[in-house]
């Protein structure tokens, strides 16, 4: 177990630690993540033990998690390729089993030693392991599968973390660290794994970029599937050429940052050529150069000369044009500088953006909008800058502008929208429009309708809205019909059927559908709207009815129950009664030697027509010394 009173022999341990002994190896290439051993076999003796840190201290208190307390102690490094599936598991068994061995396991698949070190800046990026052991506790440790925790820190008591599984294509790093400053050293032991990590696979191009704030049309940057020694990169570039061939332009060198630094291993490299390309679709292809071999990675695998990898060459800055949905956000995106050397990015403006200081900001604007992404770089030497332009394009909802309305017939509306002339309009009904797909058609609707446009464009939600048309009505001709007589010092109802969509003006000066006169007189309704009127107009005389017999000047057989029949009335008793109505024509319609019984209108079972009817009546009185009376007149009949 490690304790605090322990940290003055931890600082002697450090990388400043500057005593010598017998059998132990100090400032070799293996002591950086850069100049890692490639697991290329199974188990790894190690005679000799590390002390020291190489040239880099690459672990501090951001990366090394396990032991916070502490940096990187006598150390050396090994890189793992994962050519198939599995489980990792690895012991590392020390010579003398007293001794006490820590160590830690990065992930390094997409950025490889710089995960963990800027070997530009000669600083240690913040990167946690995923697996790691600082239990204290001398003898075997490592991955195995009856371990329970993933990291072990100073003071635990298991010596193992869990196994590890892994997938094809992924890098790892293992760091040991010999921290009791043994010089017996120790055995790596990787048999237990059910992964490929023995890399048998050539090496191949993964991507390229070229373009941008680090690497101009003139540059070419090569990530490789598994880091290539350092060595088998001619530096005169003799190991690549491009298709197809563009006069003037050849590789001129290879360079990579890492074996500049003194590392053994490199991911990525870059080419600079002798001009710029031109933007276009190119290959690299790899061949063997003036060193007599193609590129080898650390497990002497050679790349095939059948090897290439197609790539694209833009302008060294981009422009995006983007039409989005009202309401809804986009993720902006901008070229990614060189990730090996530090850069700040800022989005102007800043409106409407999640964050304007991150690589692919979310935007979420409500007008058209214009961002433009500066990328600074700082460069040894220099600093570079270069900008991303994103125009985004907000289609905007429409707004009908009209209300629901009446109009006359036969009059045109005209239909008005504030409208994005991005989407596509669509009215229904079609029936009286003179453009179904217009913003501004004009209806001529000739009934009550109801039109409804839908707004779409694609991606993007369809938009509703509607608008409703009444048309007005303009009044029949009609007439006025009289339910009874007048008699002196009665009243009778003029009356007209009642309708909502009309208004009423009686020479009475009423405006109701309906008036009770007194009086004899010639009255006159004028039914109307906005849209045109009509009017009748009715003459009511007045009778004394004191008389023995009365009968009505009208009567309407529509069946409504109210002045249905032609009926006489007699008010003294009679002895002999005899009526008979005829037509204009003189012809016979109805007669009746009864005064009970009533005409209903008809002639023969046939409705009669409408008009003026005459009837003639004889009676006597039933009394002495009676004679004969007769009574004439004309009735109205009135549908």
């Amino acid at each position: 177990m490690k304790h605090l009173y322990l940290l003055p022999l931890l600082l002697c341990l450090t990388c400043t630690f500057s005593a010598t002994a017998q059998t132990t190896i100090s400032n070799a290439p293996e002591q950086n993540c850069i100049g890692g051993i490639p697991v290329c076999k199974p188990i790894y003796k190690q005679v000799n033990a590390y002390i020291g840190c190489g040239t880099d201290s690459e672990l501090n208190v951001g990366n090394y998690d396990c032991d916070p307390y502490n940096e990187e102690v006598n150390s050396v490094w090994y890189i793992i390729n994962v050519i198939s599936p599995g489980n990792l598991v690895f012991k590392i068994t020390p010579n003398r089993l007293s001794d006490d061995y820590d160590w830690s396991l990065w992930n390094i698949t997409d950025s490889g030693c710089s995960a963990l070190y800027n070997y530009t800046t000669n600083t240690p990026m913040p990167y946690l392991s995923i697996r790691c052991n600082a239990s204290g506790n001398p003898g075997i440790t490592g991955l195995d599968i009856g371990a329970t925790l993933p990291k072990e820190g100073p003071g635990g008591t298991p010596h193992f973390s869990t196994i590890l599984p892994v997938t094809a294509g992924q890098t790892f790093a293992l760091c040991i660290l010999n921290w009791s400053r043994s010089t017996y050293g120790y055995t790596l032991d990787f048999t237990e794994s059910s992964a490929s990590i023995y890399d048998t696979v050539r090496p191949r191009f993964k991507a390229v970029k070229v373009g941008g704030c680090n690497f101009p049309n003139d540059t070419i940057h090569v990530t490789m599937t598994v880091p290539i020694l350092c060595t088998s990169l001619d530096a005169d570039g003799s190991d690549f050429y491009i298709t197809p061939a563009v006069t003037g332009i050849r590789v001129n060198a290879a360079v990579s940052s890492v074996c500049q630094a003194g590392g053994t291993i490199a991911t990525t490299y870059n080419l600079l050529l002798s001009a710029p390309l031109p933007p276009g679709t190119y290959s690299l292809h790899c061949r063997v150069g003036k060193d007599t071999n193609t590129l080898v990675d650390n497990c002497v695998n050679e790349q095939a000369t059948s090897d290439s990898i197609v790539f694209k060459v833009y302008k060294n800055f981009t422009y995006s044009d983007t039409t989005i949905c009202s309401g809804t956000s986009l993720t902006l995106i901008s070229a990614i500088p060189n990730t090996d050397s530090p850069y700040t990015i800022l989005w102007t403006p800043n409106a409407y953006l999640n964050n304007n200081t991150v690589s692919n900001p979310v935007a979420s604007p409500i007008n058209d909008e214009t961002y433009v992404a500066t990328i600074t770089q700082h460069l040894t030497g220099k600093t570079c800058i270069a900008t991303d332009t994103d125009h985004i394009t907000v289609l905007q909802w429409y707004q009908l502008l009209n209300q629901d309305t009446a109009i006359c017939k036969g009059d045109p509306v005209q239909i008005r929208m504030t409208a994005d002339l991005r989407y596509k309009y669509k009215w229904s009904p079609s029936r009286g429009l003179n453009n179904s797909i217009s913003t501004t058609p004009i209806a001529y609707p000739d009934t009550d309708i109801t039109y409804t446009v839908t707004a779409s464009y694609p991606t993007c939600r369809d938009s509703i809205s509607s608008f409703s048309i009444r048309i007005i009505p303009i009044p029949d001709t009609f007439s006025l019909v009289a339910n009874t007589l007048l008699c002196n010092g009665k009243s009778v109802s003029l009356v007209t059927p009642a309708d909502s969509n009309y208004r009423y003006k009686w020479s009475t000066g009423n405006t109701t559908c309906c008036v009770t006169v007194t009086a004899a007189g010639t009255y006159s309704l004028k039914k109307y709207t906005v849209c045109g009127f009509a009017d009748a107009s009715l003459d009511i005389a007045s009778y004394p009815c004191d008389s023995c017999i009365w009968a009505p000047s009208g009567f309407t057989p529509n069946g409504d129950g109210r002045n249905d029949k032609f009926h006489i009335i007699s008010r003294c008793p009679l002895k002999s009664f005899y009526t008979e109505v005829v037509n204009r024509y003189g012809q016979s319609v109805f007669k009746s030697y009864w005064i009970d019984r009533q005409w209903d209108g008809t002639k023969n079972g046939v409705p009669a027509e409408v008009g003026t009817y005459y009837y003639y009546i004889r009676y006597t009185l039933n009394k002495e010394d009676a004679t004969e009376q007769t009574v004439k007149g004309d009735i109205t009949l009135v549908r």
